[in-house]
């Protein structure tokens, strides 16, 4: 509960107009009291969004995005006729923020293989006719199959079924099923051309998404996506890794890991240093050529 309390202090929100934030997070819980119904919000882009009743939605509410500084990155990475695939896409934020930038021309792939979740990213693609996003109602790994994906109460904590567990949900709300899962290199022909961005926030088992993704982590510079990946020790750990060993993974096919903040840009990263919250990480293959004015410097 403290933790809670001072990270919700901490955010720009609050330290813009506490009053303002309370207001609203009271606002936020008494509306789920009244129904469970997806509550219609409206993304700063001006594009609207069906939320359910979770830390990410609640999010958006309070400050626009659920995390500000990885929504800037898309936004600015991102430009027409780019490709982006969004690797646990939840209810859709970054797949309708990446669709509406890279247009018509451009392609967005949606990953999410919950069930109840995938109705609801379906349905927010539905609603602002998106015609340039492919759905799929899958789980990304290293290998193509099935495995176990767990479900808990709190909806974006959702993954795949980690060996920690023991294959078997318990507590806070837990409940299991199989899913279809897929590699990322079983899938380059089918989606065809470039991947410029990839985006995977999987709970943990980020390390089975760049396993199977040799392929792509293998590709010169100029043709190799950037990825945004969500980093949390804690989470790696229960898929039985560790941060050194997906750095050191990226590293072997030549990629830098940066942290990003709208404000500073990229950082230069040391697996030693990372800050034991759960932060996204930016990987970039050295040689590319950058596309936007990344660094502190040269935004001032």
């Amino acid at each position: 509960m403290l933790t809670r309390l001072v990270r919700s202090l901490t955010r720009p929100d609050f330290r813009a107009d506490p009053w303002r934030a309370l207001s609203r997070r009271l606002a936020w819980k008494l509306r789920w009291l009244r129904t469970r119904e997806p509550w219609r919000l409206t993304l700063p882009n001006g594009s609207p969004i069906l939320v359910p009743a979770g830390g990410a939605g609640a999010l958006i509410y309070y400050q626009g995005f659920s995390e500000t500084d990885t929504a800037d990155f898309v936004l600015r990475f991102l430009a027409p006729g780019m490709t982006f695939l969004d690797i646990g896409a939840h209810f859709g934020e970054y797949t309708v923020l990446a669709a509406s930038r890279v247009g018509e021309g451009g392609r967005v792939h949606a990953f999410e293989p919950n069930p109840e979740i995938f109705d609801l990213l379906s349905e927010n693609v539905r609603i602002n006719a998106l015609e340039n996003v492919r759905l799929h109602p899958t789980a990304v790994s290293d290998r193509e199959g099935q495995q176990e994906f767990r479900v808990f109460r709190e909806p974006s904590l959702s993954s795949l079924m980690p060996p920690s567990a023991g294959g078997r949900a318990v507590g806070r709300g837990e409940r299991s099923f199989p899913v279809r899962t897929v590699c990322l290199d079983g899938l380059i022909d089918d989606i065809g051309g470039r991947i410029d961005l990839v985006k995977v926030d999987v709970e943990g088992a980020e390390m089975l998404v760049f396993r199977g993704a040799g392929a792509l982590l293998r590709l010169p510079a100029d043709q190799a996506p950037v990825w945004i990946f969500e980093h949390a020790a804690e989470n790696y750990a229960a898929f039985g890794f560790r941060t050194s060993e997906v750095l050191s993974l990226l590293d072997a096919h030549g990629y830098e890991i940066h942290t990003y903040s709208a404000l500073q840009g990229l950082g230069p990263v040391s697996s030693r240093a990372l800050p034991s919250d759960v932060i996204n990480l930016v990987a970039v293959k050295k040689g590319r050529a950058r596309p936007f004015r990344w660094t502190h410097e040269q935004n001032s």
